[in-house]
């Protein structure tokens, strides 16, 4: 997941497509804030849907010429190709190398056979072309290019098959018990190619500038891409309306509260979860600061899901 910066939003469809980083081809989610207008998150949709059709779009070439020469070259939409409206698109897949090109001046057969000193036959300068020389000197070869462009209408997720729509208490009782999570998550099939956007709409600093009226327009442009826009992060939930069904994810997570000295407010995976309705926690200092990381991780995990079992009812407060 990448942080996208506050930049035009021209600017910021290349830093998501292009440069070093090349960050669609990676990322299933980014995140951005909205500070340079609604057209931000017009610019990435339409990006990463770019970038998805290009995944799924090869082309074909079949090169023919005289004496029975025939080149397939097989080529996915990798390199920023042009589509059919004249946008770029990028893939998903990683660059691979390019074979060497063809020289178009030898597709025929006879270049190797050296020039012929009589004179030519009428009759067969109208199947044979390659009697005449161009002003190199070169025989000239009539050949047969033909393209095929196609693209594949299955759906993004590679496996329809998984149970994505279980429960995760479901789903591990499907198990064997010797599973590991290596394998549940073998069993889940691979993550699909979809693309998402999380808009930054709270933050848990002290005196931050995200006010209501801009956590508010973040709503709206929500609910007007509820396709490409996942969810937010905040401190809450901001599902209000009938249909609202945005995921919210939540930084300044810490089991003890508090705070820092740089204004840092933090909240426990209680509040933040059961209280105030979020779906995530994000948690930094508070795991990568402890002596075992693992052993106080899996203490997040089980109080944020224990949270979330009592916020819907599972498991009694």
């Amino acid at each position: 997941m990448q942080l996208l910066t506050s930049t035009p939003p021209g600017t910021v469809q290349k830093q998501y497509t292009a440069g070093p980083l090349q960050i669609v081809r990676w990322s299933n989610i980014i995140n951005c804030h909205i500070f340079p207008g609604p057209a931000i998150v017009t610019a990435l949709h339409s990006a990463a849907d770019d970038a998805v059709t290009a995944y799924f779009t090869s082309v074909e070439t079949q090169i023919s010429g005289p004496g029975g020469y025939e080149n397939h070259a097989n080529e996915t939409e990798e390199d920023g190709q042009v589509d059919s409206d004249g946008s770029a698109a990028q893939s998903l897949r990683e660059p691979e190398e390019e074979e060497e090109e063809q020289d178009g001046d030898r597709l025929s057969s006879e270049d190797d056979e050296g020039s012929d000193d009589g004179d030519d036959d009428p009759t067969d300068l109208q199947e044979n072309h390659t009697k005449s020389p161009d002003r190199f000197g070169r025989k000239l070869s009539v050949v047969s290019v033909s393209t095929t462009i196609s693209t594949k209408t299955e759906t993004l997720s590679p496996q329809p098959t998984s149970p994505h729509s279980m429960s995760m208490s479901s789903f591990s009782a499907a198990l064997p018990a010797s599973a590991s999570w290596a394998a549940a998550q073998t069993s889940l099939g691979d993550p699909p190619t979809a693309r998402g956007l999380l808009l930054l709409a709270e933050m848990s600093s002290a005196g931050n500038l995200m006010n209501e009226a801009y956590t508010a327009e973040c709503v709206k442009l929500a609910r007007q891409d509820p396709e490409f826009v996942l969810g937010f992060i905040a401190q809450r939930s901001l599902n209000k309306e009938p249909g609202d069904n945005f995921i919210t994810m939540t930084p300044g997570v810490q089991i003890g509260g508090g705070g820092d000295a740089l204004g840092q407010q933090y909240n426990t995976p209680e509040k933040v979860v059961r209280d105030a309705g979020t779906d995530v926690v994000i948690v930094g200092r508070g795991i990568y600061g402890a002596q075992d990381r693992r052993k106080v991780a899996e203490e997040y995990r089980s109080r944020s899901w224990r949270a979330y079992e009592e916020r819907v009812g599972s498991r009694p407060k």
